[in-house]
């Protein structure tokens, strides 16, 4: 039998038979114009920064938003080489007479000394760059718990939220969005709607992607990001009261079924003892002269 992974070698040996070439960026066989593209995209790829906001406290049947920010992390400023010191020669006695015996007031001198080092060393440019929000202060904005976690970025990224059958979850946006490489640094948004389903301790994994894309538009994975993380959903009393009942064992209602059953047969029997009562008084009532 040809199992899965027969096929997919099989697939690959095909494909490179139809004049593709093994690329390094993707693990798989695609044409030599495709693995340029995927290489060049795959190149840009930088340090990124997650937060999302875990459903703490969640309880079942209630529907809670997972939001999840993802920005590229700015690159940090490289330091200025220090300015080299200029020594200046030491003025004349006639100069020095002439600094002391000047009309200008001392006190406009050291104000305008003040100001000069003040506008070379203390001051900071007009044209700052602009940064964006970081993704933790999104999240903290959100209800829940905040966690934060490392992610390699690219130009294209899929997130992805995955639970058992404990859940019921509903993308609200996107599976492959962009993000920015650049200033601002902003970040891209990703959410679902989950509904739990049952009560415990549950897990849910997180996951982000880089997706490359080729020159028909389909995307490639090229690399992956997982984050599982864990919380307990609360049951109600009410509700543990309904899961006692619903999940019993098969013994106690089959028990439940005999207790049943007696009670209808004990009826059944009770009535039947009623109607023999009432023919018998009625057959007595019949034989009795007074009753002519």
């Amino acid at each position: 039998m040809l199992t899965a992974c027969d096929a997919k070698q099989a697939d690959q040996a095909a494909d490179a038979g139809e004049n593709k070439v093994f690329c390094e960026a993707t693990l798989e066989y695609v044409t030599p114009q495709d693995c340029e593209d995927f290489t060049r995209q795959a190149e840009r790829q930088m340090p990124g920064k997650a937060a999302f906001n875990a459903p703490h406290p969640l309880k079942r049947g209630d529907t809670f938003t997972v939001w999840l920010a993802v920005a590229a992390t700015p690159p940090k400023p490289r330091p200025e080489p220090p300015t080299e010191a200029v020594l200046l020669p030491r003025p004349t006695a006639p100069e020095q007479d002439l600094v002391i015996h000047s009309e200008e007031p001392a006190s406009s001198v050291a104000t305008e000394h003040s100001v000069t080092a003040n506008a070379n060393f203390g001051s900071q440019p007009d044209d700052e760059e602009y940064i964006a929000p970081d993704p933790s202060e999104i999240v903290g904005r959100m209800s829940g718990h905040p966690e934060y976690f490392s992610a390699v970025v690219g130009d294209y990224v899929a997130a992805e939220l995955d639970g058992d059958a404990s859940f019921e979850i509903k993308p609200a946006s996107d599976r492959i969005q962009r993000v920015k490489l650049g200033p601002p640094w902003s970040s891209t948004i990703w959410k679902w709607h989950v509904t739990a389903k049952r009560g415990g301790n549950h897990t849910m994994t997180l996951s982000t992607a880089v997706q490359v894309r080729d020159r028909n538009g389909k995307f490639h994975e090229i690399d992956s990001t997982p984050r599982a993380f864990a919380f307990d959903v609360q049951v109600t009393p009410l509700d543990k009261a309904r899961d006692i009942l619903t999940d019993a064992p098969v013994w106690m209602k089959l028990i439940g079924g005999v207790f049943a059953a007696a009670a209808l047969l004990l009826g059944t029997v009770k009535d039947f003892r009623n109607a023999l009562f009432s023919l018998f008084k009625k057959e007595e009532n019949d034989d009795d002269p007074a009753g002519k």
